[in-house]
């Protein structure tokens, strides 16, 4: 019975976790449009922490908003430097220097050989 007590905490836990990452991810956002970088910064290493503490997975839009060399909050233009060359989106992070590439999708759905 304890054990059934526990396993629903945790998932409580959980959810509140996500919810408590997508306000700091949110106000890390306008912080950083309002020019307050190391605030920005504060709010996206405490939504890690706090992910890393409930083990709770941090979605795709998340992680790449933080970066994963000095944990600055990265805002296209701003803290980072993005670009596309050869199918590939690369983020550049500012602060520390660190690239991320991504491949990008062809159109279509197709690959090189033209089969789907």
């Amino acid at each position: 019975m304890a054990k059934r007590r526990f396993e629903r905490d945790k998932r409580e836990r959980r959810t509140i976790a996500r919810e408590r990452i997508g306000i700091l991810m949110g106000l890390a956002e306008r912080a950083s449009l309002g020019g307050k970088g190391a605030r920005a910064d504060r709010y996206a290493r405490l939504a890690k922490s706090i992910g890393t503490r409930y083990n709770a997975r941090l979605s795709r839009d998340v992680r790449m908003r933080i970066c994963k060399g000095c944990g600055a909050y990265l805002a296209p233009g701003r803290t980072a430097r993005v670009r596309t060359s050869r199918k590939m989106l690369c983020v550049t992070c500012t602060a520390c220097g660190r690239v991320w590439r991504m491949p990008l999708k062809s159109k279509g759905g197709k690959n090189e050989t033209g089969q789907r």
